[in-house]
């Protein structure tokens, strides 16, 4: 697994892991919860998906964890644009197959992805918030 941490132009701080010697591999942005940060809970899940073939992203909401921003503020249309840059940054990464982005999330995670995929219908969803009570390594 390789595992390389990247600061976007507009602050936001993410990890991408990838498959040992994979090219254009599908990509899942992982994206978390409620006031929550890219290194708490979601790199369990995050190593997981790259052991099974995916890379995967993780990454700090602007304002909470190593992005910039006003330290604790929780705005759902920032929250929206931070995982569009995401996703924009993942589509121009050559290892990542554009075609092929998932985004996971959990708690306030998943609700903010499905707002931002009823607004632009082009990514595949997977729901993930009650899985947190039932999966186990």
């Amino acid at each position: 697994m390789e595992i390389s941490t990247q600061k976007l132009s507009d602050g936001i701080v993410l990890t991408l892991r990838s498959p040992s010697g994979s090219t254009k591999s599908p990509v899942i942005i992982l994206c978390h919860g409620f006031c929550g940060i890219r290194e708490i809970l979601l790199p369990d899940f995050a190593e997981a998906f790259t052991r099974a073939g995916f890379s995967t992203i993780t990454f700090d909401y602007r304002g909470f964890g190593d992005s910039d921003g006003e330290r604790g503020r929780l705005v759902p249309a920032m929250q929206i644009d931070d995982i569009i840059s995401v996703v924009n940054w993942a589509r121009e990464q050559p290892s990542l197959d554009a075609q092929r982005i998932g985004l996971w999330g959990t708690s306030f995670g998943d609700a903010t992805y499905l707002v931002r995929r009823s607004e632009t219908r082009e990514s595949n969803v997977l729901s993930a918030s009650w899985l947190l009570q039932t999966v186990k390594r």
